[in-house]
């Protein structure tokens, strides 16, 4: 399948994601208490589409890029399974 994808509006919509979540990771950060978060950014922030893929990701700390990936997509699908809840958005904090 082909897209027809204008490179000028691709970047400008994936420049706004990637700038959004390094917003979120400035808020988590200023407003934590824990040592691990505020000092050691020893945390992530990520948007995932409806399919549970990365579609922009925070650069906080580098062990998160790649686990994240995995991690939130099985969370999700087990809480999901355990509550029998099924919503379209998910909120994940922690």
């Amino acid at each position: 399948m082909e897209y027809n994808v204008d490179p000028i509006k691709f970047e400008v919509i994936r420049n706004a994601l990637v700038e959004a979540t390094e917003e979120m990771a400035v808020a988590l950060r200023c407003s934590a208490y824990s040592t691990n978060v505020k000092t050691r950014q020893d945390f992530s922030c990520a948007f995932f589409d409806r399919d549970l893929k990365v579609v922009a990701q925070a650069f906080t700390q580098p062990v998160h890029l790649g686990s994240m990936v995995e991690l939130v997509p099985r969370a999700v699908h087990a809480y999901v399974f355990y509550t029998s809840i099924h919503i379209y958005g998910y909120l994940i904090s922690g």
